[in-house]
């Protein structure tokens, strides 16, 4: 089954705002680095020496103990001891953004994780209903290369109708068709269109099974209910 297109682009875009938000925390732990060693150099010693690959203030400060320390700096560690040292100062402006931007990373990550859980609810619930659907209108697993697969559902606890679509060469269809029990017991019904319409017995108690191949043969829709 394919992801739902609605659902691949909401993880993409938390993915990005988590990226963008982590990026930004980083990018003002930096420039909150700089102002510390400019304006409170005892602070931004407390600090661990906070810097960059090109910002490390002292001579002998080494890169993994700077980058380390904006990593903390980063994350919020270590600073609330010197709120008081910097109150009224532009570092609290600094330490704003790193929060706002800190939030919206854990806003992310929630919305990233929510959609993950709902993925995978709505992948088994389609799993689910996809047996069902099979069962009720006898027909093979969906060939491989099928593409575009849409399935429905409709109705209550008494009536329950499936509907499916999919596409895919009229050569695939043409074996899948061959295959698959219910439409490979009857003759199709080709109306003026160009529709073939293969219709019989359903399955597992089900009502009603039906088939339909396009005129070019490359789409397919199913259709079966219980009542």
């Amino acid at each position: 089954m394919t992801m739902n297109p609605f659902l691949f682009a909401f993880l993409i875009a938390a993915f990005v705002l988590f990226g963008a938000s982590n990026w930004a925390q980083h990018f003002v732990a930096s420039k909150l680095a700089r102002w510390l060693y400019q304006n409170r150099r005892e602070v931004w010693r407390g600090l661990g020496r906070p810097g960059t690959f090109f910002f490390k203030g002292e001579p002998d400060n080494g890169y993994l103990a700077r980058t380390s320390a904006l990593q903390l700096l980063a994350q919020g560690t270590w600073v609330g001891g010197y709120r008081k040292k910097l109150a009224g100062t532009e570092a609290e402006a600094y330490l704003r953004r790193r929060r706002v931007a800190g939030w919206i990373s854990i806003l992310s990550m929630v919305l990233f994780a929510a959609g993950m859980v709902f993925g995978i609810a709505q992948a088994g619930h389609r799993e689910s209903m996809m047996e069902t659907a099979q069962e009720w209108a006898r027909f093979k697993d969906l060939p491989p290369t099928a593409s575009n697969i849409e399935i429905r559902t409709k109705g209550s606890s008494f009536t329950r109708e499936f509907t499916i679509r999919f596409r895919d060469s009229p050569a695939h269809i043409k074996s899948w068709i061959a295959t698959s029990p219910g439409p490979a017991s009857v003759v199709p019904v080709v109306d003026h269109e160009g529709w073939a319409t293969y219709t019989y017995p359903a399955g597992s108690g089900a009502e009603f099974a039906e088939v339909k191949i396009s005129p070019s043969g490359d789409a397919v829709h199913i259709r079966t209910y219980w009542s």
